[in-house]
């Protein structure tokens, strides 16, 4: 190989790597790598407890520098904040969309909300880290930027209710969505129990203090629901 074959060589190489790096570095590629950082915590969430994750573990699942993990998330906390909005995202868009198709009574909303949110394992674990764990390290800027997010995130929900249900007026859906919250919160934090725990409020005499999520919160619901208008 002559000289000049080598220097051709040379430069298409160089070519080639920079192209990569301009892709790399763009929107849709970084898109696709927070995407991927996020798919991954989700899956190792589902396995551990979230004390029990480190950020090394998550990194080591991405196969990136733990350096470009920290170009998309500060914190731990901030990954899975972002992971919360994801989740509460998907769930927001579900329940909109069965919204849509008739007029709610109470009795209705209350098992629709309560089953569906029962069968989301992960986004409830998350609203329940989400006040003393993962906004508690956040700071001022961060904790702006996440509250904006999510009120973007539930001014279409809160509409969507005052439009399925006849007793809301115009600024309940959002009062609503915070019961809602605050009950999910409580609800979770009394039900996800250790094993021993569990022993212990399966006694008879305790286990009134033990409740079913879905169904306490599906009866609560109707409760709030049924009384809305009455004071």
């Amino acid at each position: 190989m002559t000289m000049g074959q080598i220097n051709q060589k040379t430069k298409s190489t160089r070519a080639a790597q920079q192209t990569l790096a301009r892709r790399m570095r763009s929107p849709e590629a970084k898109a696709r790598r927070r995407e991927h950082i996020l798919a991954e915590a989700s899956r190792i969430f589902s396995q551990r407890a979230y004390s029990d994750i480190r950020v090394q573990d998550i990194v080591a699942a991405t196969g990136l520098a733990k350096g470009t993990f920290y170009l998309y998330f500060p914190t731990k906390e901030a990954l899975f904040l972002a992971l919360l909005l994801e989740a509460l995202s998907s769930w927001f868009v579900m329940i909109q969309n069965q919204l849509k198709t008739q007029s709610w009574t109470p009795a209705q909303l209350s098992y629709l909300l309560a089953h569906s949110i029962h069968n989301q394992d992960q986004l409830r674990q998350l609203l329940g880290l989400m006040h003393n764990v993962l906004e508690a390290s956040l700071d001022a800027e961060s904790a702006l930027c996440f509250k904006q997010e999510l009120a973007v995130l539930m001014m279409p929900m809160a509409a969507a209710l005052e439009t399925a249900l006849p007793a809301f007026g115009p600024g309940d859906g959002g009062r609503f969505l915070l019961k809602l919250h605050a009950l999910v919160v409580g609800l979770e934090q009394m039900t996800r129990t250790g094993p021993v725990l569990a022993e212990v409020m399966a006694r008879p005499e305790l286990s009134f203090m033990h409740p079913n999520f879905e169904g306490e919160l599906e009866h609560t619901l109707l409760c709030l629901l049924t009384g809305w208008r009455t004071f």
